[in-house]
């Protein structure tokens, strides 16, 4: 993976989009999974940008979270959700304890 592409292995405070506040993934109620191979999609805008590709879920890349997954049971086992299944915007990385 070449160093210039974004990455998230260790959990560090950062503000939600568009807000003043921390994110949930601050304070442990949050946590975003291969940020890369499952972008946040709002309209025609994707972050991180060079993503587009993974958006294709028929696609099965290393990285790439999808609706049938072992990751996404377990967290519905723990009454988390996932970002990806929202409808005004996707954020396929996140999953959440109150699903925000």
């Amino acid at each position: 993976m070449p160093a210039a592409w974004p990455r998230r292995s260790t959990p560090r405070p950062r503000r939600a989009r568009g807000r003043t506040h921390r994110d949930r993934c601050a304070y442990g109620l949050a946590i975003d999974i291969n940020t890369f191979q499952n972008p946040y999609v709002k309209g025609g805008r994707v972050i991180p940008e060079l993503a587009r590709w993974y958006l294709n879920g028929s696609r099965k890349a290393p990285g790439m979270i999808h609706a049938d997954d072992v990751v996404v049971r377990a967290f519905a086992d723990i009454g988390w959700e996932r970002g990806g299944d929202w409808n005004s915007l996707k954020d396929y990385q996140h999953f959440s304890e109150n699903g925000t």
